[in-house]
């Protein structure tokens, strides 16, 4: 995600015209609409970066806001595959 201009986060769903955090059982019978929420990306390579704190501000605040959409405490971020870059909160 380090190369995207824009990450984009659904946060509901239009359905017949209403707005709704849950996809019903029989959504091949509706049309669905994800309402999305745009975020700058933050265009730079984690490479290197040893504390959460010192993760770009506009990763920070999409990490923010995942936390508000899903009432879930982000606690750590993985930037690579190797377990040393786990960064915790």
């Amino acid at each position: 995600m380090n190369d995207f201009d824009e990450i984009k986060m659904c946060v509901h769903y239009e359905i017949e015209g209403n707005c709704t955090d849950e996809i019903p059982f029989e959504f091949n019978e509706v049309e669905i609409k994800p309402q999305l929420r745009s975020f700058p990306g933050w265009k730079q390579s984690l490479q290197g970066i040893t504390e959460y704190k010192a993760l770009p501000q506009n990763l920070l605040n999409y990490l923010d806001a995942l936390e508000i959409a899903t009432g879930v405490h982000v606690k750590a971020v993985s930037i690579s595959p190797d377990r040393k870059d786990v960064l915790f909160k």
